[in-house]
């Protein structure tokens, strides 16, 4: 099973969106989920739970895990290569 964190200022409202359409990704291609929702702020906590973090903000931390910034989940441009590289990302 896969963990993602997803982040926004908030931890609510902007990264619900992105929650939604992360999970449908997901299950589309059959990748087994957990999804852990936040705020940009409180991703260290959850660093060593997780395979890859999708944030709507840039990430100013160091991590060592992955990262991709959604925004095109947002705007609907560059949906595509946003999907593509959380698939990577996560294939093992």
């Amino acid at each position: 099973m896969k963990t993602v964190i997803v982040a926004c200022g908030g931890g609510i409202a902007t990264s619900t969106v992105l929650v939604s359409k992360i999970d449908e990704l997901l299950i589309a291609n059959k990748i087994e989920h957990k999804i852990i929702q936040c705020q940009i702020i409180e991703i260290k906590n959850f660093y060593d739970q997780a395979d890859l973090i999708v944030a709507a903000t840039p990430i100013r931390d160091r991590v060592k895990i992955p990262k991709v910034i959604a925004t095109s989940y947002l705007t609907g441009m560059g949906v595509e290569q946003t999907n593509q590289q959380i698939l990577d990302a996560l294939r093992d």
